[in-house]
């Protein structure tokens, strides 16, 4: 896994570790098999976008006339794309989500295995960047196979309807973002229990409590009271000490729809990320094996 170049240089190490997380990935047919997946869908979708039934329903739409029918077909072809480009960024931020834990957790307990722990420990590598390049590999991974699946769709879309909006294409930080911080409980719980079904139960359940509470403190904004019941307590704290990943879904949404971005679980989903994943690597250097 390293040579001796990699010993003396840091930064060498830490790559090192990432292209291992790749090549591990890789041996598992976590890549491959998540480019597939995406391919095929996209190849679907490009049929889908070329056929007679959605290209007659364009032209109605094109037809369509208000007094300028260029400013017509440009605002509802917009708004059409943009209400598919909403509802697909939201259903491949939960796939993802969901599918990205089952895939990436190995890449960490695989680190903790009897032999493969014991060569680890015996290089003079500091055990926090073991974990640390995990999980920047793990996230990199995440962040292609989205990123891929997010341009094809894109390009199909936009080539079928003759608009091109990038802003789709920005999706792909939100939701690599909700993974890494979702992944980074995930990683911290995996080195503290060592078990990986409990770190994926624990990480999904997390993802869709948080968008519970996420839907409870929206509704609470909206009708304000002045008694806060302990359910409603409960949750505001809750909200701040998990990071925020179904805000990310939201944040695609308002993008998405012209919308101002919400800020605040943007820092606080990376600030907890760090803290977690801190956590973890305090744990891993710490632990006994």
């Amino acid at each position: 896994m390293f040579n001796e170049p990699a010993l003396i240089n840091p930064m060498k190490q830490f790559f090192a570790i990432i292209e291992e997380t790749f090549r591990e990935a890789k041996n598992k047919w976590t890549l491959a098999g998540f480019f597939i997946f995406s391919t095929i869908l996209i190849v679907i979708a490009f049929f889908v976008f070329q056929s007679q039934e959605v290209k007659e329903a364009m032209q109605r739409f094109e037809t369509t006339s208000f007094g300028n029918q260029d400013m017509t077909r440009a605002i509802i072809s917009v708004s059409v794309l943009n209400i598919f480009y909403t509802i697909l960024s939201n259903i491949l931020y939960v796939v993802i989500i969901c599918v990205g834990i089952f895939a990436t957790s190995g890449l960490i307990n695989s680190q903790l295995e009897k032999g493969t722990i014991d060569l680890l420990l015996s290089k003079p590598v500091p055990r926090w960047k073991y974990i640390l390049g995990r999980y920047t590999g793990s996230v990199l991974i995440i962040f292609l196979e989205t990123f891929w699946f997010i341009l094809g769709i894109w390009i199909v879309a936009s080539s079928s309807i003759g608009i091109w909006n990038p802003s789709f294409l920005l999706c792909t930080v939100f939701i690599t973002l909700g993974f890494a911080g979702i992944y980074s409980i995930v990683v911290c719980i995996s080195i503290v229990s060592r078990s990986s079904a409990l770190s994926i139960i624990v990480g999904i359940g997390l993802f869709f409590i948080n968008y519970l509470i996420s839907i409870g403190h929206s509704i609470e904004t909206m009708v304000s009271t002045n008694s806060k019941s302990w359910l409603s307590t409960i949750a505001n704290i809750l909200y701040y000490i998990f990071p925020s990943s179904s805000d990310m879904g939201s944040n695609m949404t308002h993008l998405l729809t012209n919308q101002p971005l919400l800020v605040l679980p943007i820092f606080l989903t990376i600030g907890l990320s760090i803290v977690y994943l801190t956590l973890g690597m305090w744990a891993f250097a710490k632990k006994e094996f």
